[in-house]
């Protein structure tokens, strides 16, 4: 494989758009200055507060599909899950307080992608609404191939 240019990206509700739905956040990673033929993503680091009681478990996922991944329901890519460490919080509006469970996946994600929409779910699959979040952050990994590095097969089918 081919080196590799890392980026990390921080996720909060502060530098998030939330859909008008409430159901999901989009992520902008940032630019890519090169001509890339992949980005890969991965969880580094997650945790949400909940106001109310709810799950021990959900799915962060995105609802972009990745080349490496595959959902049974066709309905985005699966990141990683985050699991209960804390309930019935006296502080604030939060009563649950979530953090990753181990690593999550890697994703593959075709060209030069800018943006990522994430949401959160039930272990039955349902979208949870992002009104029960008090606070979620995260810490995401981008990797993409050097320029110079990507293999000559590679190379010439993309208009470096």
């Amino acid at each position: 494989m081919c080196a590799l240019t890392d980026r990390y990206v921080y996720v909060s509700g502060a530098n998030s758009t939330v859909a008008a739905d409430e159901l999901s956040i989009k992520i902008d990673l940032g630019p890519i200055m090169e001509r890339v033929p992949y980005t890969m993503v991965e969880v580094i680091s997650a945790s949400m507060l909940t106001a109310t009681d709810t799950e021990n478990v959900y799915a962060i996922k995105t609802q972009e599909i990745a080349m490496n991944g595959y959902n049974a329901g066709n309905s985005g890519s699966y990141l990683g899950t985050i699991y209960n460490v804390d309930t019935n919080l006296s502080h604030g509006p939060a009563k649950q307080s979530y953090v990753l469970n181990r690593d999550g996946a890697k994703l593959v994600f075709g060209g030069q992608t800018r943006f990522l929409t994430i949401v959160v779910e039930f272990a039955t699959g349902v979208v949870k609404s992002l009104d029960d979040i008090t606070d979620l952050t995260m810490l995401l990994k981008c990797s993409y191939p050097r320029v110079g590095e990507i293999q000559e097969e590679y190379r010439s089918q993309m208009n470096i």
